[in-house]
């Protein structure tokens, strides 16, 4: 780090902790009077929120929510079109007082490893703190993953030191199939709930069975097993869905009750979501963008079908680019085709993003116009995907997920993955309707 930007960021962090002053000076301390579930981690963090949403509702209790994709006060719930996982200190604070006005009991919140850095969460009394996993990404922030890892962990820590001062009991939720399990597990609550798929888990999962219309398992607790078909798809979704059932029983709900939440739950926009306009293959919308959230996804829709995987994506400019070969490389092991285009470029150009993501495809000596494509224009990327797609092929459109704009050259741009697939769906079913006349 070069002398300017240390001072930079040094003036940066000392703004961040005066505006979180002013914050609470403006809005008190809204927190202190409601329970605090905080969800960390690299991947499932959105959809972790959601599920232990679904079951606080179930169970009758006055709930809000703070995430990626949507918002929740009491039985008012709306899409958060602000990119943003964490919202700013000012407006966190407002919108958790209003949650207190409005008699909120619970609220869960996603909490990304920017909002530790820049005192967003500040003075906010966490009483549970949930890890989904660790793994590559934002390092065009944190130096290295040993600082992204301690970033994290400070959300832990600082639940313990609001324990000593308030003696108020705390809860950690840890995953213990993740490389970081022992590290988190150091930060010690009064009460620890361990999940996942390892024998370490006291809550686990068995009999999964994976397909693309949804998932069945058994999830077996400490206070009994029940069976569960969900509509959720992939095997990390049996971890979210694990961690929700830990932190409903770290709150006394019925397992019974927790059943029913999780059954019932339609998913997340832009979270696996399928397109369906009356094709004969499968269209998925997904945010994943991270080296890992690639793998997990591309694995377990191969688990799901014999048929090809044609894949859509680039790669978020002046952010992390050490992951983009990785991405590349993840995409050329588990797709068919390939199509390289814009995601969300900024001030980069696209084509020296496409030219690094394709560093990986050249990798696993992918042909160019053969096995990948780079277009530039998104919509024209997913319109080829689509039309190259046969009876059973999955088409995924990545990295985009629930986001409504795409930002390019200091503009943001309307955009929705979900609808431009529908659009070129219907396009070209008609042009199909057509041809056969």
């Amino acid at each position: 780090m070069n002398f300017k930007r240390f001072i930079s960021r040094k003036f940066l962090l000392w703004y961040h902790k005066l505006t979180a002053i002013i914050s609470v000076i403006v809005y008190g301390l809204p927190t202190n009077r409601m329970k605090v579930i905080g969800v960390t981690g690299t991947n499932g963090k959105t959809t972790t929120v959601n599920l232990i949403k679904a079951v606080l509702v179930k169970a009758g209790k006055k709930t809000g929510m703070i995430s990626t994709v949507n918002y929740r006060i009491r039985n008012r719930e709306w899409l958060n079109i602000s990119k943003i996982t964490t919202l700013g200190r000012l407006q966190l604070r407002k919108l958790l007082k209003q949650m207190l006005r409005a008699g909120c009991e619970y609220v869960v919140i996603e909490v990304s490893s920017h909002a530790i850095v820049q005192h967003r969460v500040w003075a906010i009394n966490f009483d549970t703190c949930i890890l989904t996993n660790l793994t590559h990404d934002h390092l065009d922030y944190h130096k290295d993953m040993e600082e992204y890892k301690k970033t994290k962990g400070q959300l832990f820590s600082d639940m313990i030191a609001s324990r000593r001062k308030k003696r108020i009991p705390k809860t950690s939720i840890l995953n213990t199939d993740s490389r970081s399990f022992d590290f988190f597990n150091g930060f010690k609550a009064d009460k620890n709930y361990y999940y996942g798929l390892s024998p370490k888990a006291k809550i686990k999962a068995e009999d999964i069975k994976l397909s693309p219309s949804g998932t069945t398992l058994k999830a077996i607790t400490p206070k009994g097993n029940i069976s569960l078909n969900l509509k959720l798809v992939g095997e990390f979704n049996v971890y979210n869905t694990l961690a929700a059932i830990a932190f409903g029983l770290s709150e006394n709900i019925p397992l019974k009750t927790i059943k029913s939440a999780l059954e019932k739950f339609e998913g997340v926009p832009g979270r696996m979501e399928k397109i369906q306009e009356g094709q004969n293959f499968t269209v998925i919308v997904d945010y994943a963008h991270t080296p890992d959230a690639f793998f997990k996804i591309f694995k377990n829709l191969k688990r799901m079908t014999n048929k090809r995987i044609v894949s859509v994506f680039g790669a978020t400019g002046e952010r992390d680019t050490l992951k983009r070969s990785l991405l590349g490389e993840i995409a050329a092991q588990f797709s068919s085709y390939t199509f390289l285009t814009l995601e969300d470029p900024a001030w980069e150009d696209p084509i020296e993003i496409m030219n690094e993501i394709e560093e990986g495809l050249i990798k696993a000596r992918k042909k160019l116009n053969i096995d990948y494509f780079k277009i530039v224009d998104r919509r024209e990327a997913i319109r080829r995907a689509l039309s190259c797609a046969r009876p059973g092929d999955i088409v995924l459109l990545l990295a985009k997920g629930h986001e409504m704009v795409m930002v390019q050259e200091g503009k943001k741009i309307p955009w929705d993955d979900r609808q431009v697939a529908r659009e070129e769906l219907r396009r070209l079913l008609r042009l199909k309707k057509h041809a056969k006349r």
